[in-house]
């Protein structure tokens, strides 16, 4: 069995730094006999050329968008920019090639949350307590499951700046009840409550927020509950 590849009059070049096994123009292609001639066709290695990488170019990551190359090092360091936040990070070449670049001002969170590339989520190996915290916060105001489950929350939000989670980092540690509920136990645990310093409150904010037991908090959320 013969299979023939259709023909291009140009090269196609969808990014303009990957080199491919070009077809001759004006040429009929043939494969050798059997369906794994194709394959391998389909599936041929293609890698980049650093010598062809230019300021300017434009490639697709894999889950963030395009981004841009600003800024050429060397062969191995280049700097690159997402157009949708303005966001630029120093990434190496091997980044480019597998297009697995992230870019940290993308409001990945529920479509609203920031992570920033200022603080790590991790230490040793542990998560760390305030982005635990944070994620769980705009869960519980965005989930539909959460909000099917408590229903109370649907009318809440947070503020702007603790979308981005360096600011709620900063701002979270200086909230009343904060060293306590860093060194909370199982017998003594804290959460993060935002209408008993401001009664109603139904913003999550630096002025709205403290941390209380979780028997105070159960206790206001009762409160609402019967008297909304």
């Amino acid at each position: 069995m013969k299979i023939q590849i259709a023909r291009f009059d140009k090269p196609i070049n969808y990014s303009p730094s990957y080199e491919k096994e070009d077809l001759q123009a004006g040429e009929s292609s043939y494969l050798c006999e059997g369906l794994f001639c194709l394959y391998r066709l389909i599936n041929k290695d293609v890698r980049m050329k650093f010598k062809d990488l230019k300021i300017g170019d434009v490639f697709e990551s894999k889950n963030f968008g395009e981004f841009v190359i600003v800024k050429i090092i060397d062969s191995q360091n280049v700097y690159i920019r997402f157009p949708s936040t303005g966001y630029t990070k120093l990434v190496e070449m091997a980044s480019i090639r597998l297009r697995s670049v992230k870019d940290w001002m993308k409001p990945t969170f529920y479509d609203i949350g920031v992570r920033g590339d200022e603080l790590p989520a991790q230490v040793d190996g542990k998560m760390v307590k305030e982005y635990v915290t944070w994620k769980e916060m705009l869960r519980r105001i965005v989930d539909e499951k959460s909000l099917q489950q408590f229903p109370t929350y649907r009318d809440c939000s947070v503020c702007e700046r603790w979308l981005y989670y360096p600011h709620f980092y900063q701002d979270v540690r200086k909230l009343p009840g904060y060293i306590d509920w860093y060194n909370n136990t199982k017998s003594c645990k804290y959460n993060l409550n935002k209408d008993i310093k401001v009664p109603g409150s139904k913003i999550y904010s630096p002025n709205t927020c403290m941390f209380v037991t979780s028997s105070e908090n159960s206790l206001d959320a009762n409160r609402h509950r019967h008297n909304p």
